[in-house]
């Protein structure tokens, strides 16, 4: 049995020595470098930041937008699961 880092695993899985990894979670984000099949430990960065925060990003820019004059402003609302779900679809 073997233990390894998501990342080192990524870098295995398509073949390369060497590479950058990001990792954007739903909270947060990740890089870190690759050498070899190794972390460069000064590499690593995280933030507490995630695809969560880009849709609320999205969600905020599309209903401050004049130009958008038909997306409803203030009626989309991120708790309901169809609206999250419509705006995961417009970030994609």
């Amino acid at each position: 049995m073997f233990i390894h880092l998501e990342s080192v695993m990524s870098t295995y899985a398509m073949a390369l020595p060497t590479a950058v990894v990001v990792d954007i979670g739903s909270t947060k984000t990740s890089v870190c470098c690759i050498e070899e099949g190794i972390i460069i430990q000064k590499s690593i960065i995280r933030k507490n930041f995630g695809g969560d925060d880009q849709t609320d990003l999205l969600l905020r820019l599309l209903q401050s937008d004049k130009a958008l004059h038909y997306f409803p402003e203030g009626k989309i609302n991120l708790k309901y699961g169809y609206h999250h779900y419509l705006i995961e679809k417009l970030k994609e």
